[in-house]
């Protein structure tokens, strides 16, 4: 729905729709599981020492990557999750504004004003994008080293994409949900389609199914 007018996302009334935003604490919870899961299993196969002196070192590189790895992924935002985990934030939708409730990697809550007639486009997607960057989807990338590497390595990010939707599918009691995403100049937000009115189709964002943000977890922005 590239381009649409304010007109077309108008709500029946003056008050705002208030909508629960729990996804950014499940985004970081599917992350850390995400990465735990992958340093374990890292783990696990170096477990066994090698005869070989060199095989040897190789194992023990690996295993102190891996267990690095599983304190950076515990210690690592460490107060962004624990404010996530205790705050409840919101996304409230005015007719002519979205307030975007978000906390930084600092566990600071802060607010992001989106204007409607910001809004560049109106997608839906299975896992709820919400970040502060200019190129979002892989076509999107200027740099053209940058956008070759991305295509080259983009199986592995579909692969690893699905994986992460299916972490994302079970924290949230196993139910399928879409997502609204209002994609502006310097990023996109995601909104629960449980309460908006969009009166025009809204088609789906095909180019969200490679991920480029699976670190990103639940920071939007500082």
């Amino acid at each position: 729905m590239e381009g649409k007018k304010v007109e077309n996302m108008k709500q029946d009334v003056k008050d705002p729709i208030i909508i629960k935003n729990g996804y950014l604490l499940k985004s970081e919870l599917t992350t850390r599981i995400a990465m735990l899961l992958f340093f374990g299993w890292l783990i696990s196969i170096n477990l066994s020492s090698e005869a070989d002196s060199l095989d040897e070192l190789y194992r023990k590189l690996a295993l102190g990557t891996a267990t690095i790895g599983v304190l950076w992924i515990l210690f690592s935002k460490i107060k962004m999750l624990i404010m996530l985990i205790k705050n409840q934030l919101y996304i409230k939708i005015y007719e002519d504004r979205i307030i975007y409730e978000y906390l930084t990697e600092k566990g600071e809550y802060k607010t992001d004003v989106l204007k409607m007639e910001e809004i560049v486009s109106i997608k839906w997607s299975l896992f709820p994008y919400a970040i502060r960057d200019t190129e979002i989807w892989i076509t999107e990338i200027k740099n053209k080293d940058d956008r070759r590497w991305v295509y080259l390595f983009s199986p592995f990010y579909a692969v690893i994409s699905i994986l992460y939707l299916c972490i994302f599918i079970f924290l949230n009691k196993l139910k399928i949900k879409k997502y609204l995403l209002y994609r502006f100049k310097n990023g996109v937000i995601a909104v629960p389609n449980c309460k908006i009115i969009v009166k025009d189709k809204v088609d789906f964002e095909w180019r969200s199914l490679i991920n480029r943000y699976i670190l990103q977890g639940g920071h939007y922005a500082n």
